[in-house]
C-alpha cells in the first residue's frame, strides 16, 4: 500500500524546508535577518499547519492513495492539537522577528530562564493531556467493562492537564520572579534529598 502526501501537507513541508534552509543560511553567514527570517518562515508553516488542523477538526499525518488515511486525533481532541501547534507558530514568529532585529541577547536570556521551559512545558503538557481526553471520551468508552478497562487512561490524561496547569501557572511566576523560582527549586530540592535519606 503505497502512502502519499496531501497537496497541502506537502506544501507545509516545503515551508518548514524553506525556513530552515533560510536559517541555516543567516547562522551559517552570521546573518541576523537572515537567521531571523528563516525562522519566521518556519513558524509560519507551523502556525498555519495549526489553523488548518483546526478546521478540519482531524490531525492527518499521511493520505493513502488506497482506503487507508492514518489520523491521529479527530473532533474535540484535534482542535486542541491545533491550538498547541498555533501558539508553537506565534512563539517562533515571535522569536524571529526579535533575532531579525537584533534582540538575540534578550531572547538568550528568556530561553536560559528555568521559567520559560516549566511554562513550555506546562502549555504542552495541558494540551496533549486534553486532546487524549477528548480523544477517549470520543471512543466511546462509557459502558460496563469497557470504562473500568479505560479508566487509567482517563487518570492518566487528568492528571497531565492538572500538572500542565500547575506547570504553566509555576512557569509563569518564574518568570516574574527567577529568584522566587530558584529559592523554591532549592526547598523542593533539599526536601526530596530528606525524603530519600528516610528510605
Amino acid at each position: 500500500m503505497s502512502l502519499s502526501f496531501t497537496r497541502k501537507t506537502l506544501v507545509e513541508i516545503l515551508i518548514l524546508m524553506a525556513g530552515a534552509a533560510i536559517a541555516a543560511i543567516g547562522k551559517e553567514q552570521g546573518s541576523p535577518q537572515l537567521l531571523g527570517l528563516g525562522v519566521v518562515i518556519i513558524g509560519t508553516g507551523v502556525l498555519w499547519g495549526g489553523l488548518v488542523v483546526i478546521r478540519r477538526r482531524r490531525l492527518v499525518f499521511l493520505h493513502s492513495e488506497a482506503r487507508f488515511t492514518s489520523h491521529a486525533y479527530a473532533g474535540g481532541a484535534a482542535v486542541m492539537w491545533g491550538l498547541l501547534l498555533m501558539l508553537t507558530g506565534v512563539t517562533l514568529v515571535a522569536g524571529g522577528i526579535g533575532l531579525a532585529l537584533g534582540q538575540q541577547e534578550a531572547l538568550k536570556a528568556l530561553v536560559m530562564q528555568p521559567g520559560a521551559w516549566l511554562l513550555a512545558g506546562g502549555v504542552a503538557l495541558f494540551f496533549t493531556s486534553s486532546a487524549a481526553l477528548l480523544q477517549k471520551i470520543a471512543a466511546g468508552e462509557h459502558g460496563g467493562i469497557r470504562i473500568l478497562l479505560a479508566l487509567p487512561g482517563y487518570l492518566l490524561g487528568a492528571i497531565g492537564v492538572l500538572l500542565g496547569i500547575a506547570l504553566t501557572g509555576t512557569g509563569a511566576w518564574g518568570l516574574q520572579d527567577p529568584e522566587g523560582l530558584a529559592a523554591l527549586g532549592a526547598q523542593l530540592w533539599t526536601a526530596g534529598e530528606a525524603w530519600l535519606g528516610t528510605i
